[in-house]
Order: C-alpha cells, then structure tokens, then sequence
C-alpha cells in the first residue's frame, strides 16, 4: 500500500534530506534520500497521485511514454513542476537538470512498465513516486519514476 498526496497537497517544508550515501545507479555522483514528514506520519520520499487527460499511449520496451494535451491537463502540469521547482530549489546551487520539467513541457512522461495491461483509454491515473535528489561533480535533479495504478 502507497499513501499518496493529491497533487496540490504537497508541502516543501514536510521535506527531510538525509546524508549522501554513494549513487548506485549514476556513476561517480551522490545520492539523498528524502522524507515526507509531519507530526502525524514520515514518509520515505514523496509519493503523489495524479490524473493525466486526452492521452496516447506508446509502449517501449520496458517503459510506456503517456502523450497529453497540455491544454487539457494544464493544472496538473503546473502542480507538477511546482514540486519538482520547490524540491530543487531547497537542495543546491549547481546546474539544475530538471528531467520531469523537461518530460512535461514536452507533453509526455515515461512510466515504468509494471506490467499492468493498459489499454487505449482516454485518461490514466499515475502516481509520481519522488526518492531523492542525485547529485554529480556539476549538476544534480530529483530521482523519481512514474507508476499506472489503474
């Protein structure tokens, strides 16, 4: 079971950054697990549900690209980059590479194929599921992957 934040509850100040710990997926860079945490509950890193409208869907091998309209989905695109924009600005002063952003303004996002049969549809909910921050010698984003939970 996930608990899930709706789109527009996240909170920058329920953030908890633990120590650096050696990356294992990105050669030669750091990696920072963070917690989502108020007095009721901690959360390992953030997990957020939301719902993307007028959809294509392309599979590719592992991973399934989601197009979209923006126009149709415009606020969820915004609440998006609100998180990814407030979780890099806590964290450093090195070159920002905003891999979701770049996702979104481009109007797709990859999810993980978890071998779900997702079918023609018209919408999808996904979950955002956020672990961390990466950090190399010069740049450092959010680590997180998208999920179908239809």
């Amino acid at each position: 079971m996930l608990l899930c934040l709706k789109e527009n509850q996240f909170n920058k100040n329920y953030i908890l950054i633990n120590n650096k710990i050696k990356n294992n997926v990105i050669n030669n860079s750091y990696f920072y697990r963070i917690y989502y945490a108020n007095d009721c509950f901690i959360l390992n890193g953030v997990t957020i549900e939301f719902t993307l409208k007028n959809i294509n869907i392309e599979k590719h091998f592992n991973k399934i690209k989601i197009n979209f309209n923006k126009r149709d989905n415009l606020n969820t695109v915004e609440n998006l980059l609100r998180v990814e924009s407030e979780l890099m600005n806590m964290f450093n002063t090195k070159k920002k590479i905003l891999l979701l952003k770049e996702q979104l303004e481009n109007d797709f996002i990859k999810i993980v194929n978890n071998y779900k049969n997702i079918t023609k549809q018209s919408e999808i909910k996904l979950i955002l599921k956020i672990s961390g921050f990466w950090e190399s010698t010069y740049d450092y984003g959010i680590t997180f992957r998208c999920l179908n939970i239809d």
